[in-house]
């Protein structure tokens, strides 16, 4: 799992790579400062595989102190009611190509110049 992605519901940070949230006011948690009355939600737009992620796949090695592994993240996330929802630019990107390929090439190109 990105580093990031674990440490934002529980707001703890990983060693030297990232500080813990310090700036919560009271009544609110997780990196971000969820309210406590609201829905955490965090949108992940990523074009690169997860480390630590299900399964044990592409596992850090040489990181101390070792990151979280994908089930401490998802109970994290379930601990505080949160979802997560993933977007992979690949595949987003084979998606608007196959199925719009004039949006792509109208609004898109830059991407690939």
């Amino acid at each position: 799992m990105r580093v990031c992605l674990s440490c934002s519901p529980t707001g703890l940070g990983l060693g030297t790579y990232l500080a813990p949230s310090a700036s919560c006011s009271p009544g609110e948690n997780g990196y971000p400062c969820f309210r406590a009355d609201s829905l955490p939600v965090i949108l992940l737009i990523t074009d690169a595989s997860f480390h630590n992620g299900p399964g044990c796949t592409e596992p850090y090695s040489g990181i101390s102190p070792e990151p979280p592994m994908y089930d401490e993240a998802v109970s994290a996330f379930d601990a505080i009611h949160a979802m997560v929802i993933p977007l992979s630019l690949t595949a987003i990107i084979s998606v608007i190509i196959g199925v719009y390929p004039d949006f792509f090439m109208n609004f898109a190109r830059q991407l690939f110049p």
